[in-house]
């Protein structure tokens, strides 16, 4: 609210500055700070740039394509026609690179050059095939392209071009070529620190990693942008709109190099006088602009309008144009001269260095009466304020007008505007006379504003039944393959198939051609999503042609519970629990950084943003909270009482779980620790109170669960009451089966079956959890009850540790996509290790390649530089497995997988092959392992099997880690704890992956 009321004042504020300026008339005593002229060629640079296919559409690229061509930098084909959607070529966007940098001389004189030394028949006849030689050699020359490049481009024999390979001057260019040629041609410096291009876009690695760092400093200057979606497509084409956009959206680096100028004014007024003093007549308009620095600034446009003796065309003989001094002018999607200028205009005006005026683009006029179609939100009358949600821009107060009528997508776009309205405002209701009290909020009228001050309200009925055409609903479905989308009501009429309100469903002829807006920003189509607001242009055949709309995204906070394929069991704060699809495409964010979804632990704590609708739900986000607490310790005490007022548990005998024994704390005797914010107390496997707590269960023990808080003190979170007569055991075991439906699970040691339930305390990753995180394999603490009557164990606390290592260092195994030397690699998708299973994720993952990192090949530990994408021993498109601490590579090996690998366990008998000296020591690696006490995981049942002796090979490139790090096969010890990932289920096999466990 504070933030709205801070807009509205700075919008008067504003207003009042702005027409405190524009009052002030030109004095003609006034000195001007500057005098301009128009261009000699105005009417030839009009005539080439008034495009046919521009004027007839509503491209949001119109000013963009008017002021790049008046500037000389994008040109059409020559009759009248731009291209708007023709895909630029490689030498196109060649030339258009060097333009840009004002090169264009410097090319022709190169084509110049190379055409003089063709012989006469190989001379090109075309003068734009020619030109475009000059570009594509220059290019060659400052290292845009290659020798070989050029050589293709010039080829005239295809057959001899090698498709996929050479270079067609004629091919579409990509994206990230454009980018590369203009940030060279403009001397952008490349940047290295990649941090917009890669945290921004989720295809950033299909990009050319040379060209990268060029990219990056186009994105950096918001020259190049995305496609909206997430994505930069680097490999994908550039329409002839979007180039000259690109080049507009860079004019602020791009117009000094071209000796140019932009400023901002105000037309004052326009004065005409006239020169007959040699012999024929010179009309001379002169715009007094008041510039934004307030300085007077005037700019003459001179015509002849009477000659004496005028020259004439030497084969038609009609008259020449005389002398013209004019200057384009684009003026509400407009383009001409100078005569469509009035007093009042806001002009911004490009201004070459020899002070003639290049360019005028009319961003509004002071002058206007403005009319808008809005939804009336609320009225304040003692303050004469009126807030609206403005839905569409009109040329006239009538909607069946001809005229423009443009869905309102400025500034505010579909947020709320405050207005001052007239004390005498003039108010129709159906074409009556009315008074302010007949204005109903939620209702749409038509608003006439002078200076934006309100001083007209007539209702409308904007309904498929008038000349406007307007509907207006949240989005069900959106098809841009089929072109077609769904809308119903916002009260959630047409959601019900057999209610009486169906679902609306619109077409789209091209989904290229629609105008789309959403949030305020110029999107794709395939941007509007379901649950998404909107407003819809409709065409006189009822075709989609304009939609305007606004996200419904909400966001909750919750913890996760469980994590499931491409799913997350969610806990919100009122209890509540729901499963919610997550994909690799979801954005998670961790310390502020961009992460993937593997990032996810069961226990965060996080926030979602959520797009809800009445069918279903999409996650569009996901923020770790990173400042979440730890379970710091895992306690037991008897109660003395719980301070309802204060919120302190006093407790007495306090002991201190450690690896799974209760030790005594330091407190002797009587411990109080304060409850924290989200408390929950447990008696029998229920929830209780506190009032239940004093008056029944004093004196008994209880488990508590406590976490860190910012102070470094601790605050209990779970408190969880034993039964006095249950028999108190503890194990320190590994979990070797589990049913989460039953609550129940089996330990390798026992041949007893543990229950668990919401009161137990489970603890992982330092998170307070669920029993869906309960994993086969995991390392437990277990404190259990054992009930006297029925001789059942039912844990009371579950501690789920990091005794084994690979859940301290995280093993993936993907292929190769991307590789940039000592820099980082990209896998193009990958399988994470959890457990005995290999999680698969279809989203690429990148590493970074630290001097730590080692690499093991075929052959055993190579240096890093020839961990190379290129050449005949690249590693793209190569297996490896990656052994990773965040997203640091400690090793890459590629060593083999397939659908045959299994995991197996026991411990070392012997160590085989290898060679030692007189100490004992090895002198050679050793080759084997005999494994004894072995097991091998059975995928189909999940659980360990017994087996006979396994004999294991050890490859040069075999993975072996032990205590975090990997070490050489002569580090392991007899009776070392191994779990192995090796080649088939048999008693033999080659070993990929050797853990060595405590």
């Amino acid at each position: 609210m504070v933030q709205k009321k801070l807009i509205r004042a700075i919008s008067l504020l504003l207003i009042i500055i702005t027409s405190g300026v524009f009052s002030v008339a030109a004095d003609e005593k006034e000195v001007p700070e500057a005098i301009f002229s128009g261009i000699d060629n105005a009417s030839a640079v009009l005539n080439n740039i008034d495009y046919i296919d521009i004027k007839n559409s509503n491209t949001w690229a119109k000013e963009a394509i008017y002021e790049t061509g008046a500037l000389g930098i994008m040109k059409g084909y020559g009759n009248r026609n731009f291209g708007l959607n023709q895909p630029v070529t490689k030498e196109q966007a060649i030339a258009a690179a060097y333009r840009v940098a004002g090169r264009e001389g410097d090319a022709q004189k190169t084509a110049e050059e190379l055409d003089n030394a063709r012989q006469p028949a190989d001379k090109k006849k075309n003068a734009i095939s020619m030109w475009a030689d000059g570009y594509l050699q220059l290019a060659a020359d400052e290292g845009l392209i290659s020798n070989q490049d050029r050589t293709d481009a010039f080829n005239t024999d295809p057959t001899k071009l090698i498709p996929g390979t050479s270079f067609y001057r004629a091919n579409y260019a990509q994206r990230q070529e454009f980018g590369d040629w203009l940030a060279k041609t403009m001397k952008i410096e490349p940047v290295y620190g990649q941090d917009k291009i890669f945290n921004s876009f989720m295809d950033w690695s299909a990009a050319d990693p040379i060209r990268i760092p060029y990219l990056e400093g186009l994105i950096k200057n918001n020259i190049m942008n995305g496609t909206g979606n997430g994505r930069f497509d680097p490999t994908g084409t550039l329409t002839r709109a979007q180039v000259a956009q690109i080049i507009k959206n860079g004019e602020k680096l791009i117009l000094p190099i071209l000796k140019l100028n932009k400023t901002l004014g105000t037309i004052e007024g326009i004065k005409e006088s006239t020169d007959s003093s040699l012999g024929e007549r010179i009309t001379t308009n002169t715009f007094n602009i008041r510039n934004v620095n307030g300085k007077l600034h005037k700019v003459d446009a001179q015509f002849l309008t009477d000659a004496v003796d005028k020259n004439k065309n030497e084969q038609i003989g009609t008259p020449l144009p005389g002398t013209e001094k004019d200057f384009i002018v684009y003026k509400y999607g407009k383009i001409g001269k100078s005569d469509l200028l009035e007093s009042g205009d806001r002009v911004e005006y490009i201004i070459g260095e020899d002070k003639s005026v290049r360019f005028v683009n009319v961003i509004s006029s002071v002058n206007d009466t403005k009319y808008m179609a809005a939804q009336v939100n609320s009225i304040d009358s003692q303050n004469l304020t009126i807030n609206v949600t403005r839905l569409m821009d009109l040329e006239y107060p009538d909607v069946s007008k001809d005229g423009k009528k443009t869905i309102a997508n400025g500034s505010s776009g579909l947020v709320d505007s405050t207005y001052r309205y007239s004390n005498s405002v003039k108010i129709y209701n159906e074409g009556i006379p009315a008074a302010m009290e007949t204005v109903k909020p939620d209702s749409i009228y038509i608003l006439t504003l002078r200076d934006d001050m309100v001083t007209g309200i007539k209702s409308v009925n904007l309904t498929l039944d008038g000349d406007l055409r307007i509907v207006k609903g949240i989005v069900e479905e959106n098809n841009p393959q089929l072109g077609y989308i769904t809308l119903y009501g916002e009260n959630g009429q047409g959601t019900n198939p057999s209610g009486t309100s169906a679902l609306r469903t619109f077409s789209y002829v091209n989904p290229n051609n629609i105008n789309v807006n959403k949030n305020s920003k110029k999107v794709g189509i395939d941007d509007i999503e379901p649950g998404d607001s909107v407003f819809m242009k409709l065409d006189e055949k009822m075709n989609v042609y304009d939609i305007s709309g606004v996200d419904n995204y909400i966001s909750r906070y919750a913890r996760i519970i469980a994590q499931k394929p491409s799913a997350i069991l969610v806990e919100y704060d009122n209890g509540s629990q729901q499963v919610l699809p997550v994909d690799g495409a979801v954005p998670v964010v961790v310390n502020n950084t961009v992460a993937g979804v593997d990032q996810l632990k069961d226990g965060d704590r996080i926030k979602l943003i959520l797009n809800q609708t009445k069918k279903d739900i999409v996650v569009k986000g996901i923020t770790i909270n990173d400042s979440q607490k730890i379970i710091r310790n895992i306690y037991k005490g008897s109660l003395v009482q719980l301070n309802e007022t204060t919120k302190d548990l006093v407790l007495q005998n306090m002991e201190r779980l450690s690896k799974g024994q209760w030790e005594r704390s330091q407190n002797i005797g009587i411990s109080k620790i304060n409850l924290g914010d989200y408390y929950k107390l447990y008696s029998g496997d229920k929830a209780i109170d506190d009032k239940m707590v004093n008056n029944i269960l004093r004196n008994q023990e209880a488990y508590i669960a406590a976490e860190g808080d910012y102070g470094g003190g601790e605050r209990a979170v779970q408190v969880t009451f034993r039964d006095k007569g249950s028999l108190e055991t503890l194990a320190d075991d590994i979990i070797a089966r589990t049913e989460t439906a039953a609550g129940q699970f089996e330990l390798n040691k026992s041949s007893n079956s543990m229950n668990y339930g919401p009161s137990t305390i489970i603890v992982k990753d330092g998170k307070l959890v669920t029993g869906n995180s309960i994993t086969i394999d995991d390392a437990a603490y277990i404190v259990a009850n054992r009930d006297n009557d029925t001789g059942d164990y039912f844990a009371g606390v579950i501690q789920l540790n990091d005794r084994i290592d690979p859940n301290a260092l995280t093993v993936y195994r993907g292929r190769i996509k991307a590789l940039a030397d000592n820099k980082n690699f990209e896998l193009e998708s990958f399988s994470q290790l959890k457990g005995q299973n290999w999680e698969f994720v279809n989203t690429p993952k990148t590493f970074k390649i630290t001097y730590d990192t080692k690499i093991l090949d075929d052959e055993g530990l190579i240096p890093q530089r020839e961990f190379t994408g290129y050449g005949v021993d690249t590693y793209l498109g190569r297996s490896v497995y990656v052994v990773s601490d965040n997203i640091n590579a400690l090793l890459v090996s590629t060593a083999p997988y397939g659908p045959d690998g299994a995991f197996a366990k026991g411990s070392v008998f012997e160590l085989s092959g290898g060679s030692t000296g007189s100490d004992g020591k090895y002198l050679t690696e050793p080759t084997g392992i005999v494994i004894k006490n072995s097991k091998v995981y059975d995928m189909t049942n999940h659980v360990w099997a017994d087996s006979k002796d396994i004999t294991l090979s050890l490859l040069k490139n075999t993975v072996i880690i032990k205590d975090k790090k990997e070490i050489n096969p002569s580090q392991i010890q007899v009776n070392d704890n191994l779990r192995v990932y090796k080649k088939g289920k048999t008693e033999t096999g080659d070993g990929y992956i050797v853990f060595v466990e405590d």
